[in-house]
């Protein structure tokens, strides 16, 4: 009997060490589970921090991308572009040019202002690029340059415009072809422009 009573003492203390184990467990994984819930919210707080120092900087590269285009367009208003007019510069300055043909300038339009220059590009050191005046652009069009072939009276027109009163429009169509390197077909732009100043 004695025996029978401290097996069940026995049992009832191994039942009272599994119950005690089940709880110590049950504490323990609510403690975990508080700490990953505690590390949970710290991280999100870092990352709630780490998203508002983005926008911050966001915002800043925002106005300073503001800033930089603003100045840009001050600069393009106050900074004329420089355009070559190497091969009549006599006739810049005579003032007797008053239309140009290039192979670029899409983006020129009436208004702008420009610097015409002697040259753009190709210095030799210690040259520097030597301005011949203002001029404001009137007219900007795109077409082939053959048009001055095509009509004479027209060719011969623009032929002056261009400063060779001496010249055809078939004449000016091929010194032109021939320093540019393009064909008579060749889409151009044709800038029409005034002077500005004495």
């Amino acid at each position: 009997m004695l025996r029978a009573c401290r097996q069940r003492q026995a049992i009832r203390r191994f039942q009272q060490s599994r119950a005690m184990a089940a709880w110590w467990s049950a504490i323990t994984s609510f403690a975990n589970t508080q700490q990953e819930n505690e590390r949970l919210k710290e991280e999100l707080a870092e990352r709630d921090t780490y998203i508002e120092q983005l926008e911050g900087e966001v915002v800043a590269l925002t106005n300073e991308v503001d800033r930089l285009q603003k100045l840009q367009k001050e600069s393009d208003v106050n900074m004329p572009r420089n355009m070559s007019f190497s091969l009549t510069t006599e006739q810049f300055r005579d003032r007797s040019k008053t239309v140009t043909r290039r192979l670029g300038w899409l983006q020129l339009k009436a208004g702008d202002i420009i610097n015409g220059c002697v040259k753009c590009m190709g210095f030799k050191p210690g040259e520097k690029i030597e301005r011949l005046g203002k001029i404001r652009i009137i007219c900007v069009r795109r077409e082939r340059l053959d048009a001055m072939i095509r009509d004479p009276l027209y060719g011969d027109s623009e032929a002056r415009k261009e400063g060779f009163p001496l010249l055809t429009g078939r004449e000016f169509v091929e010194r032109f072809c021939t320093h540019m390197k393009c064909k008579p077909s060749t889409v151009v732009t044709r800038i029409e422009f005034e002077y500005v100043g004495a």
